[in-house]
């Protein structure tokens, strides 16, 4: 992706609805566990793409933000967050029992991660036991289209394997809920639509900001505010995990 289009894209990420609400649930998530445990944590936002999550995660405490593209890293650095931003494949970093929270947001579907289960078992053991994994990705491959391709995902889950994956590498679960439940039933009309005719998706065709968008992220942090509740929703585009390592 050239800088015009790394520009497009930190705009897009910025101002829109599906990821500033993204956003505000990983950003509870860190506000109750820095309640909870009464001291700031050490964070690694594995995949942190423009580096806006982790200028959020910064709030909470000193965040490591890694990329496998030099040019993004670059650029996340560029934007001026607190957070420490480091080039490097998933794994090379060699973290090991050094963080309370990591936070992996629509990254293991992406093309770059060859292997995913190997991806969490990195991912799992760069937490400190009691540590926290923060997981998010897309919902079903049968709900795969245009987007997936212009952002380079590979793969779609299903809620059986990535819960069975994430039990495997030795977590415990505290939340496993469906997201964006209530855009299901527009996610299926393009899908639908994509079958006769041409499917919209890229990053101008989205509607992310102004009245449509203030009003989709008021509407998706209430859905967000149910699943911190406890509430595991059984429908939506996305899988959304908080897990814990056990303490042996």
């Amino acid at each position: 992706m050239e800088r015009e289009g790394k520009q497009q894209h930190f705009r897009w990420d910025r101002v829109h609805w599906w990821t500033r609400s993204t956003r505000w649930l990983c950003s509870r998530v860190l506000e109750g566990m820095v309640r909870q445990r009464g001291a700031r944590l050490r964070i690694w936002d594995a995949g942190c793409g423009t580096g806006l999550m982790a200028g959020e995660a910064g709030r909470y405490g000193e965040v490591i933000a890694t990329d496998s593209d030099p040019e993004t890293v670059d650029f996340a650095r560029e934007q001026g967050c607190s957070a420490e931003f480091r080039c490097g494949d998933m794994g090379s970093e060699g973290f090991r029992d050094c963080f309370d929270v990591v936070l992996s947001l629509d990254v293991l579907y992406h093309r770059s991660v060859v292997d995913w289960r190997q991806a969490l078992e990195v991912l799992v053991g760069a937490l400190v036991p009691g540590g926290v994994l923060i997981v998010q990705v897309p919902a079903y491959e049968w709900l795969a289209g245009r987007h997936d391709e212009l952002v380079g995902g590979s793969r779609r889950f299903s809620p059986g394997e990535l819960r069975s994956a994430v039990l495997d590498a030795g977590l415990r679960l505290r939340l496993f809920s469906h997201r964006f439940a209530l855009l299901m039933p527009l996610v299926w009309f393009r899908r639908a639509f994509s079958v006769w005719g041409r499917e919209g998706g890229d990053l101008e065709v989205s509607a992310g900001g102004g009245f449509f968008g203030f009003w989709m992220e008021r509407a998706l942090r209430w859905e967000s505010a149910l699943v911190l509740r406890g509430f595991s929703l059984e429908v939506g585009s996305s899988l959304f995990v908080v897990a814990e390592r056990r303490i042996e």
